[in-house]
């Protein structure tokens, strides 16, 4: 995967979330947990992107963002 157009890797202080990165112009956001498993989620909208990084920067954990506002709401693939 190009992510030449993606934001910088944004690390996190999640028990469960290593960083995640966003791609706005294929909407795709990719999570590495804590396990080291990659996954990319599709057509995440940006509004959704910036709710986590939100979120992230008032200290919130990203974890339970993700499994609240995007596992099992967007397409996932496993990629490492």
């Amino acid at each position: 995967m190009d992510f030449e157009d993606a934001e910088t890797l944004t690390p996190t202080t999640s028990t469960n979330v290593n960083w995640f990165k966003y791609s706005p112009s294929r909407g795709e956001l990719i999570v590495e947990f804590k396990s080291g498993s990659r996954y990319s989620y599709s057509d995440v909208p940006q509004q959704v992107m910036d709710d986590l990084r939100n979120s992230h920067m008032r200290g919130e954990s990203a974890g339970k963002f993700i499994t609240e506002r995007i596992k099992g709401y967007y397409d996932a693939k496993k990629i490492s």
